[in-house]
């Protein structure tokens, strides 16, 4: 063997120092170094993403932990599972959360991507990914809730998106809120079936949709009356508001100004005043005098309460007595319900039109067909069943204890129908022996008599009042 030479003592300080150096640049290369640092991501080391929605609100807010080293995250959002690329939405953001917006649909699928740049934003690094995610939008509120009311059931029907699996039925009193109503049952279609209602109930509706996400906001409010059947069919009509007493059958009957007394003389027995409604409720605060009741409804049908004196503030006016809820004129000119706005008698339904439809547009561009048809399409008070009123109907809401020569418009209450003229108002009844002609109901002197449906010489032309609910006994 060879003789081994001693180190000495500088030797073996060179040899450690040598052996130090190496060993830190053996530990750069393996440990940090340019690396870039993983913030800490859990256990999986991947980007979780939460996500968060309201009944409110039309949109998915998403968030996910935060990467430290990253400058930006990208993230990639579509409704397709395959993620397609057709179908894909990219959007790089800063901050590690992101709102996605319903365009009708009801699933959205996301992933989201850490990104670095480096090289002055030149070039740029994937530092950790997320796993797709599914998220399920809460379902839209139901929209176009329409009521179909037939004999003892109403017919509901809405629209609402191809996600929402099923939907809830509510159901309250017509002047209650959602807060008030109660479930009635589900759908798993867009209609239903209330069997259970009363005859004439005055009822309001509403839909809310479900899916595997939630409930939805309440459909907008629906109100209906439904339709009297069987014997209620036969409802009451309001009384003549006659209260007073005249001396005799020749008591004004040459000079036009009877005297009248507040009591029934024994010697003229039997009149008006001594019978009916008007003569034990007539209590002012009730909505009306002589046994007449009325509410004034706003737009949207709800009851308003207080005295308004402002004619334009309501928009309908409900009678209490028999459930019609009429149109309130209005004095806003060009207005189709301005109360100087007058209609040809039009009909083309042959079931109702008494054998003659009438005319359209023959001497003015308004007839009652299309006023009706525009009344539902708008949804007045919120009801879709207005049409004309019979010749009963319209004698119902008239007051003949109001003495003509000091009424300034129709024979009606000034605090509810301050609009209605002294003009003949169109009825939805035909002559049975002369369908050409339909009656009429003058409201300065509470008189009904038959007109020619198609003007000419004669232009019959007149307003109209619409009237919403079921006809009360359309006779004479």
């Amino acid at each position: 063997m060879k003789n081994i030479k001693k180190l000495s003592d500088s030797d073996y300080r060179y040899l450690v120092f040598f052996l130090v150096t190496w060993l830190v640049m053996l530990t750069s290369s393996c440990g940090g170094g340019d690396k870039p640092e993983i913030a800490d991501v859990g256990p999986d080391s991947t980007i979780k993403i939460n996500s968060t929605q309201n009944q409110d609100d039309n949109f998915i807010k998403i968030a996910w932990n935060d990467v430290e080293t990253a400058t930006h995250y990208r993230v990639a959002w579509s409704t397709d599972s395959m993620f397609s690329a057709e179908s894909q939405v990219i959007k790089n953001i800063t901050e590690p959360e992101f709102i996605i917006e319903n365009n009708f649909s009801d699933v959205v699928f996301v992933k989201v991507t850490a990104i670095k740049r480096i090289e002055q934003g030149v070039s740029e690094e994937i530092i950790l990914s997320s796993d797709f995610s599914k998220f399920i939008f809460l379902p839209i509120a139901p929209s176009n809730l329409k009521i179909l009311s037939s004999e003892g059931k109403n017919s509901l029907t809405w629209d609402a998106f191809v996600s929402e699996t099923n939907f809830d039925v509510y159901r309250a009193k017509y002047d209650e809120e959602f807060n008030n109503a109660s479930l009635l049952g589900n759908s798993m279609i867009r209609e239903f079936e209330d069997v259970t209602i009363k005859p004439g109930e005055r009822v309001a509706y509403w839909i809310v949709a479900k899916n595997s996400a939630g409930e939805s906001m309440p459909s907008d409010k629906a109100l209906v009356q439904s339709r009297y059947f069987g014997v209620e069919a036969f409802r009451p009509l309001n009384d003549t508001g006659m209260r007073d007493f005249i001396s005799d059958a020749n008591d004004g009957l040459l000079d036009g100004a009877p005297t009248f007394y507040s009591e029934e003389p024994e010697s003229f027995p039997g009149q008006d005043g001594s019978f009916g409604r008007d003569t034990v409720a007539s209590d002012p605060d009730l909505g009306g005098i002589a046994g007449f009741n009325f509410t004034k409804l706003d737009v949207n049908g709800n009851a308003l309460s207080g005295d308004y004196s402002d004619g334009e503030v309501w928009t309908c006016v409900r009678d209490n007595v028999t459930g019609l809820v009429w149109e309130h004129k209005n004095r806003v000119r060009n207005s189709i319900r301005y109360s100087e706005t007058v209609f040809e008698w039009y009909d083309p339904n042959p079931e109702s039109n008494g054998g003659d439809e009438g005319a359209q547009r023959r001497c003015e561009p308004h007839n009652t067909y299309d006023h009706v048809q525009n009344a539902n399409q708008q949804a007045w008070c919120g009801l879709t069943n207005w049409r004309l009123p019979t010749t009963n109907e319209i004698r119902s809401i008239i007051d003949y204890s109001i003495p003509r020569k000091t009424q300034t418009n129709g024979l009606v209450s000034m605090k509810y129908f301050p609009n209605i003229e002294y003009f003949d108002y169109w009825s939805s009844q035909s002559n049975l022996t002369r369908p050409e002609r339909a009656f009429a109901f003058h409201f300065y002197n509470g008189n009904m008599q038959d007109h020619n449906k198609k003007c000419g010489l004669t232009n019959y032309i007149f307003s109209v009042i619409l009237v919403s609910g079921d006809t009360i006994i359309p006779s004479l």
